[in-house]
């Protein structure tokens, strides 16, 4: 009887290819863990930014206006009045944190985008538009008037 001492060449070709497959398949779930991690993320930092938004109609009367849609800087946001430039209330207080805006103002979402905004919005005239472009990066909310429902990845306030 033969005593057989190491493992063969098939043998290990096989363990390494259960091993590759086996990695490639916690590879691509860590991938979407970070995706929905990241989309949530994006819609805490929208609610956060849609409850300033109300503060600030509910002290100003107005939502900060801003056509055509762009990227949301606080610093692109002079009140009507003209007494007070950024996004503050009307003792000068900012309706966000200096821990939630970048070093150029913008406020970003869970994919380190900054947030799109425009007011009056083309979806919701009466108030604003406001939305994350999402992990793609791309801007698929370019279209929202002909077809709001119709926004690729992105994040939107408006009911899809």
């Amino acid at each position: 009887m033969h005593n057989r001492r190491a493992f063969t060449l098939i043998e290990l070709l096989m363990v390494i290819a259960v091993i590759t497959i086996l990695a490639g398949l916690g590879i691509g779930g860590m991938g979407m863990a970070t995706r929905r991690a990241s989309e949530a993320d994006t819609r805490s930092r929208m609610e956060r930014l849609k409850n300033a938004l109300q503060e600030h109609h509910r002290d100003w009367g107005y939502y900060p206006e801003q056509d055509p849609a762009d990227e949301f800087n606080i610093e692109n946001f002079p009140h009507k009045s003209g007494s007070i430039e950024g996004f503050h209330d009307r003792d000068g207080n900012p309706y966000l944190g200096d821990d939630e805006v970048d070093g150029q103002g913008r406020y970003l979402d869970g994919f380190r985008q900054p947030f799109r905004y425009q007011s009056p919005g083309t979806v919701n005239q009466q108030s604003y538009d406001l939305w994350s472009i999402g992990v793609n990066g791309q801007n698929d909310s370019t279209d929202r008037e002909d077809n709001p429902q119709q926004v690729g990845d992105d994040i939107t306030n408006w009911t899809r």
